[in-house]
């Protein structure tokens, strides 16, 4: 992909503000892996750092929506969050794991199901990868089955030849992402799910995602006009598809952080 210039922090700042100005609810949504966190070879070790996260509660104070929208699942999203909120605190940032299949926000897990995986067909999906060597990396999830080749990348043809064997033998479709192949049920809530219910409380919705699992958040975002902001972060396995929805792309992680620390000062 041909790289494109990349928008500033300053510019992107503007385009948020002019948005909150006009809106008498404001929400900012983030993806976490490769938005708010880096993408690294071990995903278990993957963090925010702390000051970055203090500054998105600051935020749950100045915005009346903050939230995070992830694959990852709730209990992983939630360690990353609670131990800054104190004892007694509650938690006022919104988390939807699973792509919202889990989530902290019991309105919207009462409105939004999905069917679920039983263990059943996690043991088969799992007896049609054996086939696949060891060094691929299998996370056997709540609701699917991830595999992670990051640490192999060539061997992303075996790794989807076998995700589609799969989606033909049973119910269930395939995730994409940055080297990595997600295999959830074929009712999965996505992440325009998730924006299309922020958007019956907040006027003007910024989201910020990376990759694959973003690009139905854009969507829904950019059917807002003026109102919706859709912010891309720039990486070399950035994908096309994703690329061509963003009205705004970051440099990096960082660029996000820095971001998110100067949207405080300015709405402070």
């Amino acid at each position: 992909m041909d790289r494109s210039p990349i928008s500033s922090v300053k510019e992107v700042l503007s385009a948020i503000m002019a948005r909150y100005e006009n809106s008498s609810a404001n929400a900012f949504v983030c993806d976490f892996d490769g938005t708010l966190a880096p993408i690294i070879n071990d995903p278990t070790q993957s963090k925010i750092p702390q000051h970055i996260v203090e500054s998105l509660l600051l935020l749950t104070q100045k915005i009346e929506i903050v939230a995070v929208i992830s694959g990852r699942e709730l209990e992983f999203l939630n360690q990353a969050f609670v131990p800054h909120i104190g004892r007694h605190g509650e938690m006022p940032i919104k988390i939807f794991g699973l792509y919202g299949s889990q989530t902290n926000d019991d309105n919207f897990a009462g409105l939004h199901r999905t069917s679920g995986m039983t263990a059943e067909l996690k043991k088969a999906i799992l007896q049609c990868s054996t086939s696949l060597p060891e060094k691929i990396y299998i996370e056997v999830k709540d609701n699917g089955v991830v595999f992670h080749y990051r640490n192999s990348p060539d061997l992303e043809t075996e790794v989807l030849a076998m995700a589609e064997e799969v989606t033909n033998t049973f119910p269930v479709r395939a995730l994409q992402g940055k080297k990595v192949i997600e295999l959830v049920p074929a009712d999965q809530i996505d992440k325009g799910d998730v924006i299309d219910y922020i958007g019956n409380y907040a006027d003007a919705i910024c989201y910020i995602g990376d990759d694959y699992g973003d690009i139905a958040a854009f969507e829904s975002v950019n059917k807002r006009a003026r109102s919706g902001l859709s912010i891309g972060v720039f990486s070399e396995e950035m994908p096309i598809e994703l690329y061509q929805k963003c009205q705004f792309i970051l440099e990096s992680t960082q660029a996000v952080h820095q971001l998110t620390q100067e949207l405080l000062f300015a709405l402070s």
